[in-house]
């Protein structure tokens, strides 16, 4: 039996720094977010109030997952994988919303394999 996907070439990420990603050959600054099969720039996120760093404990990022709805939330933490509090996090579990937060490398890397499965996704990324 032979296993072939087909891979999309327009999630394809081909470098990565602690700064910026470059996914289908252009460059995004972190943060940024997927959503809706879009990709918002930092500037963007910016426009749209969201936050610019990651906070543990910033209530922002609950609202901005309730109004996004998704199969899948991933949340890359910068360099180090970090948490919401508990209590953002029982925010969302009562919203039946688990966000998978873990540092932005690992998510990233969790990002291009669940795209490739179209999955419905909304990711941030910092």
């Amino acid at each position: 039996m032979q296993f072939q996907q087909e891979l999309d070439p327009s999630w394809n990420i081909s470098d990565y720094t602690e700064q910026q990603v470059n996914i289908a050959n252009q460059s995004y600054s972190f943060p940024f977010a997927v959503v809706n099969n879009q990709i918002l720039s930092s500037d963007e996120l910016k426009r749209l109030d969201y936050p610019t760093t990651f906070q543990s404990s910033n209530p922002k990022l609950v609202e901005i997952c309730l109004a996004n709805p998704a199969e899948v939330y991933i949340l890359g933490t910068g360099v180090k994988q970090q948490w919401l509090s508990h209590e953002l996090l029982t925010q969302l579990e009562r919203q039946s919303i688990a966000l998978n937060c873990m540092n932005t490398s690992a998510a990233l890397r969790t990002f291009i394999i669940l795209k490739q499965e179209k999955r419905n996704l909304f990711a941030l990324f910092y």
